[in-house]
């Protein structure tokens, strides 16, 4: 879990909540000839990447072909809405 700045009804339309960004989506572990590790990188989030995804077909099925200036400026969020939605049936499934 991390702490993003979530849309809220307060007056700064911002509230720090927890998050279920789905942890590393591509973790990667560096180890030195014994074994032991040296370093990580975590990569992006699975959130991040869930919604990567979503946003590619969004921007498809909007026709909008790439084109980042005729983009609805909503696509971002939903993008980031339908991954929330991603995680939260991927718990459910866990159970």
């Amino acid at each position: 879990m991390r702490h993003d700045c979530m849309p809220t009804e307060d007056s700064d339309g911002c509230s720090l909540e927890p998050v279920n960004d789905g942890g590393p989506a591509f973790p990667v572990e560096e180890k030195n000839d014994d074994g032991t590790t040296y370093h990580t990188n975590m990569g992006m989030s699975l959130r991040d990447w869930f919604a990567g995804q979503a946003l590619m077909g969004l921007v498809l099925f909007h026709g909008n072909q790439g084109a980042v200036e005729q983009c609805d400026p909503d696509l971002a969020s939903w993008s980031y809405s339908m991954a929330d939605a991603m995680l939260r049936e991927r718990e459910k499934r866990r159970d």
